[in-house]
């Protein structure tokens, strides 16, 4: 095992790959460097001492550091941008997918009672393998990379043989089962080679994919398996009746796991809800308030039978000044005139509501109305002088 594992770290470090993949290339070369460097003083330590070799032993706290280089691997990953590729996003989900697979698989595979302290280094060790698959499993489906489902298959087969390993070691067994270290060598080159593969091929069919409701796959995929990992969980507690502290822990982790990303998406939904309603109102190129919000301040004050005017004023050639110096530099002048008219009249009673036309909200009578659009015509004037141009107004109410 350590032999596969040096050669293979080696070999990613000194072999030059893609340059978004590089630094998690090197990450995942320096975890497979500790993992199989501590497999070789855990071997050494097993020749050197009598008896039976010691479990957990100073090999085991060298593997141990593995799991947070691969983490940190993992996390440095080339992501699609967007929702679907935030970090934030995955490393929730990967949580919970996490702990909800830990439910299943200690209290499916792992015998209740042994020394606190054993167990407390096997839940970190299943929890680390979880955590990683987890995660690796929501980038491969957001960016549908070769090589990360390469290294997530590799990395499987690794934690497989590695959770065996550690349940003889909850049950009180001195040594294991030589196959379990095959397995473990022939999970190397698999997860090296896909660390060499990542950001090389052509991506796995279209990224992205996102349901009808605006949810990524993989967010669909990571809360049906949540749901059957507990199902499972559930089955095998009833079935062997293994409960111990450790399973009620992770129970309560996995739950409250579960609550908090339902928590996060309900805020985030909320959020686009919110975005959505204000892009709605507002025009995006002058931050103004559009027909609609005009629509919406206006009417509940005609309803109460307010004095109220609206001035419409109506931005005269401005279709040449578009022509004749472009459309950056008319969009500039319209931002201009909307920002003077908006400092004078007030942001929440300025809205724009059509390409030229500017409408002024005025809780007065006629008279003040015709005083407000004068003073339109003359700051729109002035905007045109500063940019250049000539530009006239009319106003109507």
């Amino acid at each position: 095992v350590a032999v596969t594992g040096l050669v293979g770290g080696v070999l990613v470090l000194a072999r030059r790959g893609p340059r978004p993949a590089g630094p998690s290339r090197r990450w995942f070369a320096l975890s497979a460097l500790a993992w199989c460097g501590g497999e070789l003083v855990s071997a050494l330590v097993d020749l050197a001492l009598p008896g039976p070799p010691p479990r957990p032993n100073l090999g085991d706290a060298v593997s141990i550091c593995a799991g947070p280089l691969a983490l940190v691997g993992v996390l440095r990953l080339p992501r699609p941008p967007g929702r679907s590729g935030a970090l934030r996003t995955l490393l929730v989900d990967a949580v919970v997918l996490a702990l909800g697979l830990a439910v299943a698989v200690w209290t499916a595979v792992f015998p209740p009672g042994g020394p606190p302290l054993l167990v407390l280094f096997c839940v970190s060790v299943v929890l680390l393998y979880l955590l990683l698959c987890s995660l690796l499993a929501q980038v491969a489906m957001v960016g549908r990379d070769r090589g990360v489902v390469a290294v997530l298959a590799g990395l499987a087969v690794l934690a497989v043989g590695d959770l065996a390993v550690t349940r003889e070691l909850v049950a009180g067994a001195a040594v294991w089962d030589w196959r379990l270290a095959a397995l473990q060598c022939l999970a190397w080159p698999v997860v090296l080679g896909g660390v060499d593969a990542i950001g090389r091929g052509r991506p796995l069919g279209r990224r992205g994919s996102a349901t009808e409701e605006g949810e990524t796959y993989a967010t669909v995929v990571t809360t049906a398996t949540v749901y059957v990992t507990w199902v499972l969980g559930l089955v095998a507690l009833l079935t062997t009746g293994a409960a111990g502290a450790a399973t009620g822990a992770l129970g309560l982790l996995a739950v409250t796991s579960a609550g908090l990303r339902e928590v996060l998406r309900l805020r985030a939904r909320l959020g686009v809800l919110r975005r959505l309603s204000q892009e709605s109102r507002h025009d995006a190129l002058t931050g103004l308030g559009n027909a609609r919000a005009l629509s919406a301040r206006l009417t509940p004050l005609l309803e109460d039978g307010a004095a109220v005017s609206l001035v419409v004023v109506d931005l005269d050639g401005f279709g040449d000044v578009d022509e004749r110096l472009g459309r950056a530099a008319a969009d500039a002048l319209l931002v201009d005139v909307a920002s003077a008219l908006a400092a004078r009249t007030g942001e929440d009673r300025t809205f724009r509501t059509g390409g030229d036309e500017i409408a002024l909200l005025c809780p007065c009578g006629p008279e003040v109305a015709r005083e407000a659009a004068d003073a339109a015509r003359a700051l729109v004037t002035a905007a045109a002088a500063r940019a250049g141009t000539h530009l006239t107004a009319r106003s109507s109410g």
